[in-house]
């Protein structure tokens, strides 16, 4: 019975874990034609940075981060999303958060190139990032 128990609850516990649900980035390329990137948030995990909820889900050049504070208009807001081929999605708008995580709703933000040196050229200023980031 008590083994039965622990199957159950082990059993229970993995079947919350889900895949990280991708993200969609549109903007509008540099001959002028829309694109659309999805990008899936990598090993997602969240905590706490001083007055920020920290949400990061990134590998290399793939995945979505949040600084997010904890009071709003308390600190500036940070959303990043690595769209591959080193393009990625920047905005510094208010993003609604707490301790399960984020949505972003059609997000405005930039999406730039960025360089070997870390330096950036924009390459759209039209940019939208939607997507739920959940906390494990």
């Amino acid at each position: 019975m008590l083994l039965l128990s622990l199957l159950l609850t082990i059993g229970g516990c993995a079947a919350q874990s889900e895949d990280p649900e991708p993200f969609t980035v549109v903007y509008t390329t540099v001959n002028g034609t829309q694109a659309t990137v999805e990008v899936v948030p990598v090993d997602p995990h969240c905590s706490l940075l001083g007055d920020l909820r920290q949400f990061v889900g990134t590998a290399g050049e793939q995945g979505v981060t949040a600084l997010v504070p904890l009071t709003a208009g308390a600190a500036v807001t940070a959303t990043r999303a690595e769209l591959g081929d080193g393009l990625v999605f920047v905005s510094d708008e208010d993003l609604q958060a707490d301790e399960h995580g984020f949505v972003a709703d059609a997000l405005p933000g930039v999406v730039a190139r960025r360089a070997a040196d870390d330096t950036t050229t924009p390459v759209s200023d039209d940019a939208v990032l939607s997507g739920t980031f959940r906390c494990p």
